[in-house]
């Protein structure tokens, strides 16, 4: 079974010519700050990793606002809350401060992720797929990832937007990266 671990990123954007997007990113978002935690300027960051703590083994990290340039930010301190790490990044003591940067995205370069052997990818690099049925007709492309209690769902858009369950050779028949296709099993 294909190693999918959970990275995000924003969908690719479509060339207007009509050309293939960008197989991946120099930056990947790897998390979001969610909220503040205490007085001290610490932040809760949902990470997209597996295990969460993974994030925090990647460096540089490049904080993205709404507004404004993405900025290099450095954690000196971590630990876990439930579901949630709980991060402190150099200079930041304010909570005030802390509460502006809710919201934002984490992203760290693609050079900080391992090689994986053949047959195995990032989910990362599944966002922006054509996304084919078993006698090839398109269905769309993959929009994004959902992790869910009962499994992991591809969510593709096309004519007609759906989600596909992400279970190997059950649904999912093949991925190949090289050609930008993902091949389903038809659920209808």
């Amino acid at each position: 079974m294909p190693n999918c671990l959970p990275f995000r990123t924003d969908p690719p954007p479509g060339d207007p010519e009509g050309g293939e997007p960008p197989l991946t990113s120099a930056w990947v978002e790897c998390g979001r700050i969610t909220g503040v935690f205490g007085i001290r300027g610490e932040l809760k960051i949902a990470s997209y990793t597996e295990p969460a703590e993974r994030l925090l083994d990647y460096r540089p990290w490049m904080l993205s606002l709404a507004q404004g340039q993405p900025q290099p930010v450095h954690p000196v301190g971590s630990h876990r809350r439930g579901s949630q790490l709980v991060v402190a990044l150099d200079g930041l003591t304010d909570r005030t401060r802390a509460e502006s940067l809710v919201g934002g995205a984490l992203s760290v370069p693609r050079t900080c992720f391992p090689t994986l052997p053949e047959g195995q990818f990032y989910w990362v690099d599944l966002v922006g797929l054509k996304v084919v049925n078993e006698e090839g007709v398109p269905l769309g492309r993959v929009t994004d990832l959902i992790r869910g209690p009962a499994g992991d769902c591809l969510a593709v858009s096309g004519v007609e937007d759906q989600l596909i369950p992400f279970s190997w050779q059950t649904t999912v028949l093949a991925v190949d990266l090289k050609s930008r296709r993902i091949q389903v099993r038809s659920t209808r």
